[in-house]
């Protein structure tokens, strides 16, 4: 017996060694020569090695994005990393009892909700909305701002799912915006909207890279290989990267089913519904007309359509500003976001539109 299990262990001894042999000549051979950045869009590329994981405003490493809806979820609990998409302090107001004189009001926005356009120095509409609410004086109102730069309608509607029981809010305002109907960006980057990187599974955020993680491993496990390994990497990225070249990047449909969902979702559960329309100040189109592709008002008229069917509040910056393009911010070359004054305009009109819900419910 012990005759034949010599020769079985050698054989064994000789695979694990020839194995061996082959990944290190392999993580060698892809060091010297697979580049990397060719998975990239290139300025996702340069901000990464300039800047790492900060390029996303990360504070850690630990973080994935889900695929299929785009949101970045904290890798030990395949949680939504709640903290990154609030703009205030999540854990604090989760552990705090509501008291009853409290009046709770989360907002779910874009760029514009987390001021994009404004100087450091300057406050935008939520900051002003809370003053102007609590010192109307008729209740203790506590302002709750989520949100990320280029999301849209379905992203925001799994935000809100995810928070809504851990807030209890009082009323739901989302910040809409015609970008909303685009598609979810993708981490590798979108070069014109003609070339679309993806990936089959969910991309890990490393140090430098984002990589698709490893099919069947636990995510740890996952993230282990390809912080170190640059053949795991090359072999991921060749298993689950998707390059496909396409013509139209928005879906109006999409984003009013998941305008309606958030509609129903908050109705079932008595929360009122504020939808406030934030139309880009770019100066290539007047978003408050009619404009060439989706957008425009075209897309609100539906939603005005939408919220007389269903109940629910809109407002839009249009009524409230004879030319959208006064409204610019002054710091940015696009002049996509809007100045104080557009801010300030958008608090008056949500501060009228929440008192009028409050005073009807009492």
């Amino acid at each position: 017996m012990a005759g034949k299990l010599k020769p079985l262990l050698k054989n064994i001894l000789l695979l694990l060694a020839a194995c061996a042999f082959f990944f290190l000549c392999a993580e060698i051979a892809c060091r010297l020569f697979y580049d990397e950045k060719v998975n990239y869009t290139p300025w996702i590329w340069e901000k990464l090695q300039e800047d790492g994981a900060k390029t996303f405003s990360l504070t850690d490493q630990d973080t994935y994005v889900n695929k299929d809806n785009g949101l970045y979820y904290l890798l030990d609990s395949n949680s939504l990393n709640k903290q990154r998409y609030a703009r205030f302090n999540y854990q604090k107001t989760v552990k705090k009892e509501k008291t009853a004189e409290e009046y709770r009001v989360a907002i779910i926005g874009d760029s514009f909700t987390g001021s994009s356009g404004l100087s450091p120095d300057e406050k935008n509409y939520t900051a002003m909305l809370s003053e102007a609410l609590n010192n109307a004086g008729q209740k203790s109102f506590n302002i709750l701002p989520f949100s990320e730069g280029g999301i849209n309608t379905y992203q925001e509607l799994t935000i809100l799912k995810e928070f809504l029981g851990d807030i209890k809010p009082d009323l739901v305002v989302l910040q809409y915006c015609d970008n909303d109907v685009e598609a979810i960006k993708t981490p590798y980057g979108v070069n014109n909207h003609n070339l679309w990187i993806d990936s089959r599974t969910d991309p890990i955020i490393l140090d430098k890279q984002i990589v698709p993680a490893l099919p069947y491993l636990p995510k740890s496990l996952s993230k282990f290989l390809l912080s170190n390994s640059a053949f795991w990497r090359f072999f991921s990225y060749k298993l689950n990267i998707i390059s496909t070249y396409y013509v139209d990047a928005t879906d109006t449909n999409s984003s009013l089913e998941s305008l309606k969902q958030m509609k129903l979702l908050l109705a079932s559960k008595g929360i009122p519904l504020v939808v406030i329309d934030f139309p880009p100040a770019v100066n290539e189109q007047d978003y408050c007309g009619y404009v060439s592709g989706e957008g425009g008002k075209k897309l609100q008229d539906e939603i005005r359509k939408m919220a007389v069917e269903l109940n629910f509040s809109f407002l839009s910056l249009c009524d409230y500003v004879d030319d959208i393009h006064s409204l610019q911010s002054s710091i940015e070359s696009n002049h996509y976001h809007y100045n104080t004054e557009g801010h300030r305009l958008a608090a008056e009109a949500l501060k009228k539109e929440i008192l009028n819900i409050t005073k009807n419910e009492e």
